[in-house]
């Protein structure tokens, strides 16, 4: 008899990335294939749920339930969603910039490649990722590192910045 337990490990920087891009009015989604305790712990260690109700945890098989107009008022208060298809995150990205929003979806396997494809930014994580991922996505975040993110994005603001004073 034996028993093997596998976890893929949290980066120890995400966590704090995930705050960073919080106070720089970023707001973190976190959608899974996994099983809702597994997305919710994984969450929680994130700081995703710090403050959270209930209506902040989202499953695949409520999100069938709702229509695109119900999704969208969910859409609000959710940080987490969890057993979610391909489908699931596609129509999610779209409903989101359908509602003015600008969608940036990270993914590593051809499972992402809709939703890569459909957000405004679409970033592979990691050399891992899949060839669909790399090919989908506008950016490749070769080391997986999701620091490296939020530095890019601080840069970015930075160069607009400077362009917008010598305009």
């Amino acid at each position: 008899v034996g028993l093997v337990g596998m976890a893929d490990a949290i980066r120890p920087e995400a966590g704090e990335s995930i705050q960073l891009m919080n106070q720089a009015g970023i707001r973190t989604i976190m959608l899974t294939g996994d099983h809702q305790k597994t997305g919710r712990a994984v969450a929680e260690k994130l700081g995703l749920l710090k403050n959270a109700g209930p209506e902040a945890l989202l499953d695949g098989g409520e999100l069938d339930d709702l229509s695109d107009a119900e999704l969208v008022k969910r859409l609000e208060t959710i940080r987490v969603g969890t057993r979610l298809t391909p489908d699931h995150k596609y129509r999610i990205a779209k409903l989101l910039k359908e509602n003015g929003q600008v969608v940036a979806m990270t993914g590593d396997g051809v499972n992402d490649v809709p939703a890569l494809l459909e957000a405004d930014v679409g970033v592979a994580v990691g050399m891992a990722s899949s060839d669909a991922a790399k090919e989908a996505a506008d950016i490749v975040l070769v080391d997986g590192n999701f620091r490296h993110m939020t530095i890019a994005i601080a840069e970015g603001r930075r160069i607009l910045r400077n362009i917008l004073r010598v305009m």
